[in-house]
């Protein structure tokens, strides 16, 4: 289309370059040799008459060039037919341009397509069908009467995708984005009437085998809206780009079963589906098979599954086929047959046993790809061939991309065969990392220097397992199993498994041993997991005294010496798991026994019972062994810190005066100090941990002697009493009968019993005995010493043999009787 200068030869003829059909008015069909041209010759010297002077002005057109070419090898496609006309409907005069705008890509279709068979189904077809709905009645269902289901006709059923039915497959026109389109007109501006001049571009190649395919299969040849803008003369596109002239159509090679009698056929993949289109000139592309050829020495591929390539085919499609029926071939190499099933279409799921034609009937084929887990990395080529009943052989073509499994799988270490089981949707890798037998570490004492125990171990018990999963779709998700389990002082934990391992203490309270990075330099985290810390008490503290031993007048002036002793174990759990974004994973895992003892011993002087004075000082020592062990993927050995041994004491000295039991002291003084603490590596490598070297809170309260007092009396018939002091106002006893004690009774006392006394009368009567006051709460503040040991008194119970009498005075308060002692 286009004008260019005219060539008048000396004998009048004359020669101008146009082209047909003409610019403004378009012309349905194509040019033919003997077609009529009018043509009219303009000149500055020879005005055209006043009719014609629309014309006068006309700008020299430059012709708009179209190239097509084969988008594999870009050769030409002579065959192909370009047809270029300005848009059906188009009214230069009538500014008809905006309204245009909104039939610009409608997906008008121009109804050029295949003929691919009739509708009529066959006797036996329509015989499938009729027996698919008499089964819907066939039975209930037990757990549900309303609900009815069909014998199964078809197992495979379920993997159907019906066919698109129809006489004409139609060829839509194949949209470019337009900016009037869905009201973005903000990205470009419309331009105004007038301005521009639009033109519809058809390339028509079908003839030749090319043109273009949608995702849901149809072929449609290429139609592409071009404004030619009258204020610079250039062909754009509806984004307002310049079109490059001249302007190469790029067409895909179809595929000869595309076009035959025979028609588009449905394909899909077990675990992909449907292909993908890349781009309308490809191939239909099946994405993605991970493939295990290649996997490292030491991994067991378990095939789980075929990979299954699944066609659909309409009644009349499926009788055209010839007695080789369908292939499939995979880089040129044939794999399997299709086998066919007729599907009737028909639901029979529903309520009161109801049925529907959910589809139309047609023939599902599988087949099957033996070895699709060994397929080489790549593009692999996919074709399925076909006879028809003509004894012509036609072929669809697709690809099908196979991918390597991510190589971060196989960089954590193995105890054992890992497993890698392959399916068409998933693939999954099992690296079992740690085993309680080779991977547990162990810490245990010198059997000569602990004769008393026994050899005593501290032992790490892991076991995880890692399981890695990709599907075609990409995503990828790891999965760390297994448990955390320790031993310390002989006792074994129940351990904190990986899925379910809570913190309960705060990470800065824990001793752990970091890894130096969770990330490799090859791969980033996409989110991450932690695991505790958890604290599991294996031995619970238990802290027992030592007998006090007294020296001097009791009560009046004596010296008392005891302690106690203290131990207890646990074990700490604690770790973290990283998810990279190649679909390995990171992980550390520390597991930390700990071991740990006191003891206290102290020296007390009291002037009665501390009523006048008493003075005394006391040494606490402690011991704790530790061993933490470290378990990172990204090294071949457990990291396992130093096992160090720490140590510390502490003393403390104290003077008080005016003192009660059960209702504190007049006056108290304390004076705590640290003696020392420190810390030994005992096994490994590396220092102890820098808080091993400071000074535990703890450590320093070491604690005043116990003010626990507790009697026994026997009947002398096998019952022991027992009696002691529970509150400042209760003294509690619990009888032994011989075989189990009872619940604890309670005596009523005065304020701040102490130094209780119980004896046998009978074997079914007592008599218990103790210190008191005849104080209340209320007179406590501002009295000293002296009152303080005025207000006490001697008390007593009579118990006979099912409860204790209420409480009765023994003496009178006055010169502070006290510290009674019993004889039977």
């Amino acid at each position: 289309i286009g004008r260019g200068a005219s060539q008048i030869g000396p004998d009048g003829g004359f020669s101008a370059p146009v082209r047909v059909p003409s610019l403004l008015s378009g012309d349905p069909a194509w040019p033919e040799v003997g077609d009529l041209a009018g043509v009219m010759l303009i000149t500055p010297a020879n005005p055209p008459q006043s009719f014609l002077q629309v014309l006068a002005n006309t700008p020299i057109f430059p012709t708009f060039k179209v190239k097509v070419v084969d988008a594999a090898t870009g050769q030409l496609i002579p065959e192909a037919k370009v047809s270029f006309a300005v848009w059906p409907g188009y009214d230069a005069s009538a500014g008809s341009l905006g309204q245009l705008a909104g039939q610009v890509m409608t997906g008008a279709s121009n109804q050029i397509g295949q003929v691919v068979g009739v509708t009529e189904l066959t006797p036996d077809e329509k015989a499938s069908i009729a027996l698919a709905f008499l089964l819907c009645f066939a039975k209930g269902k037990a757990h549900n009467l309303n609900i009815w289901e069909a014998y199964p006709i078809d197992p495979n059923a379920a993997l159907a995708n019906p066919p698109v039915q129809g006489l004409l497959q139609p060829n839509s026109i194949f949209p470019e984005p337009t900016p009037w389109a869905g009201g973005s007109a903000a990205a470009v501006a419309e331009p105004a009437a007038g301005e521009v001049i639009p033109y519809l571009l058809i390339v028509d190649a079908l003839d030749a085998g090319y043109g273009l395919k949608d995702a849901d299969g149809a072929l449609k040849h290429l139609s592409l809206r071009v404004n030619f803008h009258l204020a610079d003369l250039t062909y754009r596109d509806l984004t307002g780009a310049v079109l490059p002239n001249p302007y190469t159509v790029k067409l895909g090679k179809l595929s000869s079963g595309d076009q035959s009698e025979l028609g588009p056929i449905n394909a899909a993949m077990s675990g992909i589906g449907a292909p993908q289109l890349p781009d309308p000139t490809s191939p239909p592309r099946f994405i993605r098979y991970y493939s295990a050829k290649g996997v490292p020495p030491g991994v067991q591929v378990v095939q789980a599954g075929h990979g299954l390539v699944v066609i659909n085919l309409s009644p009349a499609q499926y009788q055209k086929l010839g007695a080789g029926g369908v292939q499939l071939y995979v880089d040129g190499v044939w794999q399997s047959k299709f086998t066919f099933h007729f599907n009737t279409g028909v639901d029979c799921y529903q309520f009161k046993g109801s049925a529907q034609q959910k589809s139309p009937p047609f023939y599902e084929g599988i087949a099957a790809i033996p070895n699709a887990h060994l397929l080489a990395v790549g593009l692999r080529t996919v074709q399925v061939r076909a006879q028809l009943q003509g004894g012509q052989w036609i072929n669809y073509d697709y690809q099908l991309q196979v991918v390597p499994l991510p190589a971060s799988w196989f960089t954590v270490k193995t105890q054992g065969t890992r497993t890698l089981t392959w399916t068409p949707g998933e693939v999954t890798l099992l690296t079992p990392w740690l085993q309680a037998g080779a991977d547990g570490q162990l810490l245990h004492s010198d059997p000569a220097k602990t004769d008393e125990t026994g050899q005593l171990d501290n032992r790490t018990i892991p076991a995880s397992n890692i399981t890695q999963r990709v599907e075609p779709n990409g995503h990828a998700g790891p999965q760390i199993s297994g448990q955390m389990k320790g031993q310390t002082l002989n006792r074994e934990g129940q351990g904190c498994t990986l899925n379910n391992c809570p913190a309960n203490v705060t990470a800065v309270a824990v001793e752990t041993l970091h890894a130096t990075s969770l990330q490799s330099p090859a791969a980033d985290p996409l989110s991450s997991t932690t695991y505790g810390p958890h604290k599991e008490n294996v031995v619970p503290k238990v802290t027992f005294d030592l007998p006090e031993v007294k020296y001097g007048i009791p009560f009046v002036a004596e010296v008392a010496a005891g302690g106690s002793a203290s131990y207890e174990a646990s074990v700490t759990y604690q770790g973290s798991a990283a998810v990279l974004n190649d679909g390995g994973v990171q992980s550390l895992l520390t597991i930390h026994p700990e071991a740990d003892t006191s003891g206290t011993v102290y020296v007390e002087g009291r002037l009665l019972a501390g009523l006048i004075g008493k003075a005394g000082a006391s040494l606490t020592a402690n011991f704790d062994v530790h061993m933490p062990v470290t378990y990172d993927t990204a090294k071949n050995d457990p990291v396992t810190a130093a096992a160090y041994f720490e140590y510390g004491a502490d003393f403390k000295a104290w003077h008080k005066w005016g003192c009660a039991p059960g209702l504190g002291c007049a006056y108290s003084k304390t004076y705590p100090k640290h003696l020392f603490d420190g810390c030994e590596v005992l096994s490994g490598s590396g220092g102890c941990p820098a808080a091993a070297r400071t000074e535990a809170p703890e450590s320093i309260a070491a604690a005043d002697p116990p003010q626990f007092d507790l009697q026994l009396a026997a009947s002398g018939q096998g019952a022991v009493m027992a009696i002691w002091q529970q509150t400042r106002t209760n003294l509690a006893t619990a009888l032994f009968d011989g075989v189990a004690w009872s619940p604890a009774g309670s005596i009523a006392t005065g304020l701040g019993s102490s130094q209780p006394q119980v004896a046998f009368l009978a074997p079914n009567r007592a008599v218990a005995v103790w210190t008191e006051t005849n104080l209340s709460e209320a007179q406590l503040p501002g009295l000293g010493g002296e009152d303080l040991l005025r207000a006490q008194r001697i008390a007593y119970a009579v118990w006979d043999g099912a409860a204790w009498s209420a409480a009765q005075p023994l003496t009178t308060p006055s010169l502070g009787e006290g510290g009674p002692a019993l004889a039977a």
